[in-house]
């Protein structure tokens, strides 16, 4: 199932949510709906019918802090390189990749982390890249706010521009 946009009453990005948290969210008039998907849930007689919410908006402020940069996160690092391979583009069977090994000091962070294929993965093994003659195809960072948000929005076909008119 897809995942739901939630935006503060402000229209700035909170997070996404499930959709069965979003209608939790619809039932008990948290959220106004902007944007509904094609799907519909109904209960097992079919009394209850409900679209799915595409994007949702709070009716009520929540103040947070903003923060410059995310937290690692595998979601995140995911998102960040499109959800390919850091060596080879591939697209299935991915997992993360410590570029320089744990083993040989490297952390876990954004600039240390790439997504990386099962294949590629077992041929680099606990290698740097140069020692496995592998080449990313990218320079490792961590993503701001703003730019997870941007790339989780082209992700669930949102164009928040014309959600917002």
């Amino acid at each position: 199932m897809e995942s739901v946009l939630l935006l503060n009453q402000d229209y700035t990005y909170l997070s996404t949510v499930s959709w069965q948290r979003a209608i939790c969210l619809m039932v008990r008039n948290k959220v106004e709906v902007l944007k509904y998907t094609d799907r519909t849930v109904a209960n097992t007689e079919r009394t209850f019918v409900i679209k799915v919410p595409k994007v949702i908006k709070l009716l009520y402020f929540i103040s947070k802090i903003h923060k410059v940069r995310m937290m690692y996160n595998k979601k995140v690092v995911f998102a960040r390189d499109k959800h390919e391979c850091g060596y080879c583009a591939a697209k299935d069977n991915l997992t993360i990749d410590h570029v320089i090994p744990k083993a040989k000091g490297g952390k876990t962070c954004f600039e240390n982390v790439v997504s990386c294929c099962f294949h590629c993965n077992n041929v680099k093994g606990d290698r740097t890249p140069e020692q496995a003659r592998m080449k990313l195809r990218k320079k490792l960072y961590a993503p701001s706010v703003p730019e997870y948000m941007t790339i989780k929005l082209k992700e669930m076909g949102i164009n928040l521009e014309l959600v917002l008119k």
